[in-house]
């Protein structure tokens, strides 16, 4: 853009005048959630985990360790986790995981959720790590 160009839609913006002139009156806001727990922004969307607290309100964290550590600690009416091939929502309880892969998407050590305990053992099988069911994630927390 040349030099009176700018100063022009510098003037103008000084005038709140700059978004209707340029036809940019539609401005897209790109929100980022960060992880409740860690604090991480949450890059991945296909590790994100969002708890449900009494009340309705939800929190999204950043993979299914921040999610299922803030479950195995507080009151929750429970937890969707992200299946990590699929890219679908799921209950955290009925999820299968995979603690400690060579995939590392958010805190260490990696965690990552799948629909199928098949699909989760052939992830580990490639990548290592732990498969574990919900009870066996918690108890695998409590550790």
């Amino acid at each position: 853009m040349g030099r009176i160009k700018l100063r022009v839609l510098l003037m103008l913006s000084l005038l709140g005048l700059v978004l209707p002139i340029v036809g940019m009156a539609e401005v897209h806001k790109h929100e980022v959630d960060y992880c409740g727990l860690c604090g991480k922004e949450v890059a991945n969307a296909h590790v994100k985990f969002v708890v449900t607290y009494p009340g309705g309100k939800q929190e999204t964290l950043g993979c299914a360790g921040c999610g299922l550590s803030v479950m195995s600690v507080q009151k929750v009416e429970g937890g969707q986790t992200m299946d990590f091939l699929r890219g679908e929502m799921l209950d955290a309880k009925v999820a299968f995981y995979v603690v400690g892969s060579d995939f590392g998407a958010c805190c260490a050590p990696s965690w990552l959720s799948f629909s199928s305990q098949k699909e989760a053992e052939k992830f580990a099988k490639g990548f290592g790590g732990e498969v574990l069911d919900f009870d066996g994630a918690m108890a695998w927390l409590a550790k």
